[in-house]
């Protein structure tokens, strides 16, 4: 991270911006392991009980590379020296159980198959490989809205992959673990609508309290939205000194042109400052017109804010709002994430929750909804000795209401 604008008087920073600066260092895969593999049997299963196939499969062209298998997410053509590290081969993601064959008993007359293919931001297009059915009996192949159904289908998939890029991504790029654990179907609706707005390419304003995951919703909008140079740059509102506004804007403007700006916690603001920040959207409005080019997104600190109430009305008519799910709505995603802040916290794995403690943790109201899933998790696990943790440990650890 670089820390610009820095105040003589606070030295505290103004704007966080975030490039990927080693291109040679960063992972430009998607890996094909086990968790992978699970989601898209999950939705190819799914697809095969709700259209009635018999089997369904994906293959997917991959690479060996050190010992891992992935999608090679590039341009074949142009990085031609990434495929001789590894060799390259089809792998088949299936309904059956085993992956090594599609299907058994192979009907070619009542099969479908459709490409899979990836988009980037630049609007090219990468074929990664195929989505094959068996039809039922009675359905025709050609049918077009089983072609429809199944072009949903793809679109999942793809979403999967672009989640999977995201989280290396973070890592790599951004230096931390922020990503979406987890495959509930409200994170699936929310991946869908993250796509949409990413594709109009239209302001945003995130709707959520802390620990819902308001930099990850930004930066999905941005890896969707942009090429992979271009500038993501993340100012926090509540760390601009009063009257600044209009100074920090236009240097942020500079900083993010071809990219993205996200501005943190906008409720932080002054009503003079609330001004600067019209004036300046106007002119964003304006430039867009022109043919620059520049993403904004917004975020408020907390998800029950009235931007009417405090002075933001006017943005409200040109923003689209992206309301993000708390960690009650995302229920389905509770064990994914207990398990992965264990593999985080828990240095030989050995933090085991019972049911009831599992059960008390799920239904918990937790204020900073992920952030304090962690932060209770990390407790668990400066605290245990290897001992099976019971809804008595828990409950000593959660906050009192």
């Amino acid at each position: 991270m670089i820390a610009l604008f820095q105040a003589v008087s606070s030295y505290k920073s103004r704007a966080r911006p975030t490039r990927k600066f080693n291109q040679s260092s960063v992972p430009r895969w998607v890996p094909v392991n086990k968790s992978f593999i699970a989601l898209t049997k999950m939705i190819l299963r799914s697809a095969a009980a709700r259209l009635g196939l018999e089997q369904a499969a994906v293959t997917l062209r991959c690479l060996n590379h050190q010992g891992y298998r992935h999608l090679l997410l590039v341009d074949d053509v142009r990085d031609l020296f990434v495929a001789a590290s590894g060799g390259a081969e089809e792998f088949i993601i299936s309904t059956q159980e085993a992956n090594s064959s599609p299907f058994q008993g192979f009907d070619a007359e009542a099969a479908l198959s459709l490409p899979v293919n990836f988009n980037t931001p630049e609007n090219a297009s990468q074929r990664l490989g195929y989505l094959v059915v068996q039809m039922a009996p009675g359905v025709h192949p050609n049918d077009s809205e089983v072609k429809q159904e199944l072009g949903l289908v793809i679109e999942e998939i793809v979403r999967v992959i672009s989640r999977y890029q995201s989280r290396y991504r973070s890592i790599h790029w951004y230096g931390d673990q922020c990503f979406w654990v987890g495959n509930s179907t409200v994170l699936r609706q929310l991946d869908q609508w993250i796509d949409q707005l990413a594709k109009r390419k239209c302001p945003v304003l995130i709707r959520a309290d802390k620990g819902a995951g308001k930099i990850i919703a930004a930066r999905r909008l941005h890896d969707i939205s942009c090429s992979e140079n271009a500038p993501f740059i993340e100012s926090d509102c509540r760390e601009w000194e009063e009257g600044t506004a209009t100074a920090i804007l236009q240097s942020l403007r500079s900083c993010a042109t071809g990219g993205t700006l996200f501005l943190r916690n906008l409720d932080a603001l002054s009503v003079r400052d609330i001004h600067a920040l019209r004036h300046f959207c106007l002119q964003w409005m304006a430039a867009t017109r022109s043919g620059n080019s520049l993403g904004l997104v917004f975020s408020l600190s907390r998800a029950s804010i009235d931007p009417v109430a405090i002075g933001l009305g006017w943005m409200m008519h040109f923003v689209h709002s992206l309301q993000l799910p708390t960690l009650v709505e995302r229920e389905d995603d509770l064990r994914d994430l207990v398990q992965f802040f264990i593999a985080e916290f828990a240095l030989a794995g050995e933090l085991v929750l019972d049911e009831a403690a599992v059960q008390l943790v799920a239904n918990h109201p937790f204020p900073d909804h992920v952030e304090g899933l962690k932060n209770l998790i990390k407790q668990l696990a400066l605290r245990n000795n290897g001992d099976l943790v019971s809804a008595a440990d828990v409950g000593a650890l959660l906050p009192r209401h």
